[in-house]
C-alpha cells in the first residue's frame, strides 16, 4: 500500500476518534443510538452500552441520624409512640402525685401492643379506670408530654423492651430514609468505565418494621435499583484502524497499529450526619429531713445518660449512675446562727454517642450546729435547797429549717 494511502487511512481513524467521545447513562440509551448511527451512516451501528452492577450499599436512618436501620433490625433501638389513654383519667384528682426517675413508662409498638421500659426522668400520675396499673403519666418523663401513658412503681406490669427506647407522639408520619450508594462498570462501543450513584427513598417506619422477608428486600432494591440508574460514565476512545503493510524490495513486511486509550471519571457523592445534641439537668436536695449533711443528686436528660461524674466540692468525685448521695463531714460548732460550709456540687453526663454534657452546678449547704449549752436550776422546798445542772452537747448538725 503507498504512503498516501497509509497518510487517508491514518487521519479518517482520528476523525472517527473525535466522534467516538460520548458520555453514557446506565439507563435509557436512545441519545446514544443516535450518536453511534451518525458515525456508522448506514452500516449496522454498534451494540447499546450495557451497565453492571458491581457493588451497592444501603444504609438507612431515622430522625435525622439518632437510629440507623440496622438499630431497628437488631433490636438495638425501639420506637415506640404515645398511648394517649384519655378516658377514665382524673385530672383533678387529689392522689395525683409525682415519682421520682426509675418508674415503668409505656408505650405502644407498631403492633399496637403496649409495651415497658425505664423511665429515668421524675413524673407526675394521676389515676385511671382504664389503665391496666390504675396510673397514668400527665407530665414529666423523658419526653416532659402530656402523653397519657400507663405507668407504673415497682415490678414491670407487662414486656420489657431490650436496648435504647424513642417515644415518638405518633408512628404517622414517622420515616425512615433509605441512602444507597452503587459502583457500575458500563460496556460500550468505545471500551469501558467505572462509574458510581447515589440514591434516597423514604418509607414510613411502621412499614419497615412490620415487613420482613422479601417484602423488606424489595424496599432496600428499590434503593440499590435507583441509585444504579443514576451512574453514569464518560468514554472515550480512538478506532483502531485496519493493519497497514508495507512491502520493499527487500519483501520485508511491517505492520503499524494504533492504540485505544479510554478516559474515565468518577463521581462521589458524599453525605455528612450531624450529631444529636443531648441534654441533662442536675437537681439535689437533702437525703432526709433529719439529715442535714447528706446531699442527694439526680440528673435527668432527653435521653438516660450511661454514666455521671459527680464533683462534689469537697475535693471527693466519683462517676456512678444518675442518682447518688454524698454525706459531708460534720461542721465546727458556731455561737453565731447560720453558719456553715456552701459546697458547690457539679455533675458531668456521659451519652452514649461519646458527648459529655455539663448538667449544671447547685450550691449546698451544710450548717454547723449550735455551741454546747449549761442550764442550772436552783429550788427550795421545806427549807432544802435543790440544785439541777443541765448540760447539752451538740455533735452533730441541727434539723433543716421548718423540719
Amino acid at each position: 500500500m503507498t504512503t498516501r494511502k497509509m497518510v487517508a487511512l491514518a487521519s479518517l481513524a482520528g476523525v472517527l476518534g473525535l466522534l467516538c467521545a460520548t458520555v453514557v447513562t446506565v439507563g435509557p440509551a436512545n441519545a446514544y443510538t443516535r450518536i453511534v448511527q451518525t458515525v456508522a451512516g448506514s452500516g449496522t451501528p454498534p451494540p447499546l452500552p450495557t451497565g453492571t452492577v458491581q457493588s451497592s450499599s444501603v444504609t438507612g436512618t431515622v430522625l435525622g441520624g439518632v437510629a440507623t436501620a440496622s438499630d431497628v433490625d437488631t433490636g438495638r433501638v425501639t420506637f415506640l409512640a404515645d398511648v394517649m389513654m384519655t378516658a377514665g383519667v382524673k385530672l383533678h384528682s387529689p392522689r395525683c402525685h409525682w415519682i421520682q426517675g426509675g418508674w415503668w413508662n409505656s408505650g405502644r409498638d407498631v403492633n399496637g401492643r403496649l409495651e415497658w421500659f425505664r423511665d429515668p426522668a421524675p413524673a407526675e400520675v394521676c389515676p385511671s379506670s382504664h389503665s391496666p396499673t390504675g396510673w397514668v403519666k400527665v407530665k414529666g418523663g423523658m419526653t416532659g408530654r402530656t402523653c397519657f401513658n400507663p405507668a407504673k412503681v415497682g415490678m414491670p406490669p407487662g414486656p420489657v423492651v431490650k436496648g435504647r427506647v424513642f417515644i415518638v407522639r405518633s408512628f404517622t408520619n414517622l420515616r425512615i430514609q433509605l441512602h444507597a450508594e452503587a459502583q457500575v462498570l458500563v460496556t460500550a462501543v468505545c471500551g469501558q468505565a467505572s462509574a458510581s450513584g447515589s440514591a434516597t427513598v423514604s418509607f414510613l417506619l411502621k412499614t419497615y418494621i412490620k415487613s420482613s422477608g422479601a417484602l423488606k428486600e424489595k424496599m432496600v432494591g428499590n434503593a440499590a435499583g435507583k441509585a444504579s440508574a443514576n451512574a453514569s460514565a464518560h468514554l472515550s476512545c480512538v478506532e483502531t484502524p485496519p493493519p497497514v503493510t508495507n512491502t520493499t524490495t527487500t519483501s520485508t513486511t511491517v505492520t503499524q497499529t494504533t492504540s485505544t486509550t479510554t478516559v474515565q471519571t468518577t463521581t462521589t457523592q458524599t453525605t455528612t450526619t450531624t450529631p444529636v445534641q443531648h441534654s441533662c439537668q442536675l437537681t439535689v436536695a437533702l437525703a432526709s429531713k433529719s439529715d442535714a449533711q447528706t446531699a442527694n443528686g439526680t440528673v435527668n436528660g432527653d435521653v438516660a445518660p450511661g454514666s455521671v461524674t459527680w464533683n462534689w466540692g469537697d475535693g471527693n468525685s466519683e462517676t456512678a449512675g444518675t442518682s447518688r448521695s454524698h454525706t459531708y463531714a460534720t461542721q465546727p460548732t458556731s455561737s453565731t446562727p447560720g453558719t456553715g460550709i456552701t459546697y458547690d456540687i457539679n455533675a458531668v453526663a456521659h451519652f452514649s454517642n461519646g458527648q459529655n454534657v455539663n448538667c449544671g452546678d447547685v450550691p449546698f449547704f451544710v450548717p454547723a450546729p449550735p455551741p454546747s449549752q449549761t442550764v442550772t436550776q436552783t429550788t427550795t422546798q421545806n427549807g432544802t435547797t435543790t440544785v439541777v445542772t443541765t448540760t447539752t452537747t451538740n455533735t452533730g448538725p441541727p434539723p433543716p429549717p421548718g423540719g
